[in-house]
């Protein structure tokens, strides 16, 4: 006998069937990027086949999982490179350094950028998408004071 609850369990069955299907394609995505990655910075490591390509591809799929959640927000996520101007000077707000470095000074030369920052537009409602409010700053390295 067909029921509603067969209908929902046959859909539901063929969204887990689905899921599964791209949790093996982000895998093996992953797993090409960061083969690809290790091919690039192999040299540069003390032991390249010790398990690194193994933490480059959890690193990427944490990054999947991270796109797909921001994905599902009404707000708009962006990662901003400020990089109109050459050189790039160094803006406490709205840069930092890693943990080990000294703060530059306001104007200091940019020699690296580690990472962008993250910015939204708007409110996750849906609203005031003219406003951008920063998330995390860029993370920059300023080698030389120049």
């Amino acid at each position: 006998m067909w029921k509603a609850t067969t209908a929902s369990l046959i859909l539901e069955s063929m969204k887990q069937q689905d899921q599964k299907w791209l949790q093996e394609k982000q895998e093996d995505s992953a797993y090409h990027l960061a083969r690809l990655s290790l091919e690039a910075i192999g040299r540069y490591c003390q032991d390249p086949e010790g398990g690194i390509s193994e933490h480059l591809k959890d690193i990427i799929m944490k990054s999947l999982e991270i796109d797909q959640d921001i994905g599902k927000q009404a707000a708009r996520i962006d990662l901003a490179f400020r990089g109109s101007e050459d050189p790039i000077a160094f803006d406490a707000g709205y840069m930092e350094t890693g943990s080990r470095e000294a703060t530059p000074h306001p104007g200091q030369r940019v020699d690296l950028v580690v990472a962008p920052a993250l910015v939204r537009q708007g409110k996750s409602t849906g609203e005031d998408f003219e406003i951008s409010t920063l998330l995390l700053k860029m993370e920059v390295a300023c080698f030389r004071s120049t």
